[in-house]
């Protein structure tokens, strides 16, 4: 039987991806795409063509320069949302309990990962729960004033899991050269269990 059945090892790399494109969309908007960068862009532009308008339709137009790329980041939290869900059935899967059976057998440094990965369990969930009721608050019948609340947990949790994420890949490097050779095509080919 394997380890890491077809399900669980799909949903680890689509989950991978999402989270990638999620982080390259806030790169993007923080960095080449952030509003005030552009305006300042716009108004030397206009200005070498004798053109004039104040900043705050410079950082209107700006905003809505980087429209389409944002949007890309709601459907990629969308979908991290639908994935956390299909997380949670995996639960109920040898696959997605296999990490947290015999917590009780696991040294101390083994459950302290596997309670780290339930941490980042609930800071998806609250990352992506924060981030459709902020995009959808009329919807939902939120205020403005809540939903900036929600964007400020909102992003605590971004950066836990951005943290989280070159953990992640420091500990399997680190897991696959010690004691937990093969970790990384157990995840790729699905692995055997122990006693199979």
């Amino acid at each position: 039987m394997k380890k890491y059945d077809g399900i669980f090892r799909s949903w680890h790399w689509v989950n991978a991806i999402l989270m990638f494109g999620v982080f390259i969309t806030v790169l993007l908007r923080e960095t080449f795409l952030n509003k005030h960068n552009v305006a300042d862009i716009l108004l030397q532009k206009l200005s070498s063509l004798h053109l004039s308008i104040d900043e705050a339709k410079a950082i209107t137009i700006a905003k809505a320069i980087r429209e389409p790329m944002w949007q890309w980041h709601i459907y990629l939290g969308l979908a991290i949302f639908v994935l956390w869900i299909v997380r949670m059935f995996l639960f109920g899967s040898v696959s997605g309990k296999i990490n947290y059976m015999h917590l009780k057998d696991n040294s101390f440094h083994k459950l302290a990962v596997k309670l780290g990965y339930i941490g980042i369990y609930i800071a998806i969930f609250v990352v992506s729960a924060t981030g459709i009721a902020i995009n959808y608050h009329d919807a939902f019948g939120i205020t403005k004033e809540f939903a900036h609340d929600l964007k400020e947990l909102h992003e605590v949790c971004a950066y836990i899991i951005t943290i989280f994420v070159p953990l992640h890949i420091i500990g399997v490097i680190v897991a696959e050269n010690r004691d937990e050779q093969g970790i990384v095509s157990d995840i790729i080919n699905g692995g055997r269990l122990a006693d199979s």
